[in-house]
């Protein structure tokens, strides 16, 4: 093997990314080198791109943030730029900063079997004119699972023609007033729900429009057990219980709406109808049509989207577009909204590895015909990492996951003394597997990308469905069945 640039390459500087780095340079064969390549010009993914009205996590952050690093604050949501701060200091206090390549936007990665390496194509401050190229034992892709540059294109009638503004909340405009300005939310999901109450208090009157309503439930975003905790035991016993009781009951509700979810969907009535003024009926604004977790649940922190609605400067309405006019949205019933503003938050595009054209030996890597292993490697693809995050938990611990996975096998191809390792299924059990989908959420926005994604089976090939029990698998399971190492 050629020597190369660096032993691992992490693409992206976000959670995963960032979480890969620690784990990699503390846990890791020791001696290697890597770098993080990252297209932005800063820290935090996710909350570094998304500047829209009040973002936060849509998952507790107790469990969000990094094991390694405990959150230090009590509250269980986080605004957006507290994360980012958070994530900022985590890679600085541990030296990962250094290791950081800002504004190097992977574009193209091949594995030259001649080299036995990855070579990458980057483009560095936006000059695909005059790429640069590093070669790379092992790629971990932090890159998330959602396209940063285009979002989800939404067929609305009519959009084109509206002389207001238009907003996507992916791209939200950081000089935009919207005091005293008519809004329409199109949208249902998390960040609907969070851009609503946020603003409600500034413009002259928001509406959240939706063809079909989300389960919400309001959540006291500082719980009596967390205080509870932090004033019986010493700090570091605090977080760890803390973080263990929300990745248990979170798992519960899940394991409840599975097995009792009529029982659920009667406790969220409940709680809704408790909150909502009574000009605001919980059916059809907040009766899904869905069973509990069918699509994720959203929190209301502190039952702010209530509050908003019982204030009378949000409301919500539950309708289908039959077309957009110059200064106007006609609804299907008759009803008419006349909004300054419109924001389109629909959901995302997805996407997997960050759109990077992988090649091997020039040939173009297929992903969707292709299995994952362990959740994390990708079939007939040599040395090749990536995180996928569970549905129903947060997302940096389907990394934690994936990382374990990925040092596990680094160490098993250096006690070989091997160069490379990659998944393999024959072509017979391939065609036979049965398929087992690594994601199944319901929404509309997800279920159309499901077909460009990569395939989940059975055994070593199925997906992650929780973390305690994916979380014993990355570390002590089987990591040798259908790995083939050289």
């Amino acid at each position: 093997m050629e020597k190369v640039d660096f032993d691992l390459a992490i693409i992206g500087a976000g959670v995963a990314g960032i979480n890969a780095a620690y784990r990699f340079q503390s846990e890791g064969p020791k001696g290697m080198t890597y770098a993080v390549l990252e297209s932005r010009n800063a820290i935090g993914g996710t909350w570094d791109l998304f500047q829209y009205p009040g973002i936060r996590s849509d998952s507790d952050i107790f469990t969000f943030g990094f094991e390694w690093n405990p959150w230090q604050k009590q509250e269980t949501l986080a605004m957006g730029p507290e994360i980012k701060q958070y994530m900022e200091r985590s890679a600085k206090d541990n030296g990962i900063d250094k290791h950081i390549r800002f504004s190097h936007k992977v574009t193209a990665a091949n594995w030259s079997p001649k080299k036995k390496c990855w070579e990458l194509t980057v483009v560095v401050n936006g000059d695909a004119e005059k790429p640069v190229f590093y070669t790379t034992r092992f790629i971990y892709l932090g890159t998330g699972y959602y396209d940063y540059e285009e979002p989800l294109q939404t067929t609305i009638p009519g959009i084109e023609k509206f002389q207001g503004k238009v907003i996507h909340p992916q791209f939200w405009p950081s000089d935009y007033d919207y005091k005293r300005k008519e809004m329409v939310v199109i949208g249902s999901g998390a960040t609907a729900i969070t851009i609503v109450p946020t603003v409600s208090d500034k413009v002259k009157h928001v509406t959240m429009l939706q063809r079909s309503p989300t389960y919400v439930m309001p959540l006291p975003n500082r719980g009596l057990l967390v205080v509870f905790l932090f004033k019986l035991f010493p700090r570091r016993m605090a977080h760890w219980l803390n973080r263990w009781v929300w990745i248990i009951q979170v798992y519960a509700l899940i394991q409840l709406c599975g097995v009792a979810p009529n029982l659920v969907k009667r406790y969220v009535r409940y709680e809704n109808e408790k909150h909502l003024p009574p000009r605001v009926s919980w059916d059809p604004h907040f009766n899904p049509r869905y069973k509990p977790w069918e699509q994720r649940m959203c929190a209301s922190m502190d039952g702010d989207l209530f509050a908003a609605l019982r204030s009378g400067k949000a409301s919500v309405v539950t309708d289908t577009i039959d077309t957009v006019t110059e200064r106007s949205i006609k609804l299907n019933s008759g009803q008419e909204l006349h909004p300054d503003v419109i924001v389109t938050a629909t959901g995302l595009r997805l996407l997997f590895g960050g759109g990077i054209n992988f090649t091997n030996d020039g040939e173009e890597v297929t992903v969707a015909d292709r299995f994952l292993w362990r959740a994390g490697m990708l079939q007939d693809t040599p040395n090749l990492f990536f995180t996928v995050g569970f549905e129903n938990a947060s997302w940096t611990l389907g990394c934690d996951c994936a990382v374990y996975v990925m040092i596990r096998v680094i160490k098993q191809i250096e006690e070989a003394n091997g160069t490379f390792a990659y998944p393999y299924m024959e072509k017979e059990r391939a065609e036979a597997m049965s398929l087992h989908p690594h994601f199944t959420l319901q929404a509309t926005y997800l279920k159309g990308a499901y077909a460009k994604m990569p395939k989940g089976g059975t055994g070593v090939w199925a997906p992650r469905d929780n973390y305690m029990r994916g979380l014993l698998q990355a570390k002590y399971g089987d990591v040798k069945t259908d790995l083939i190492i050289k």
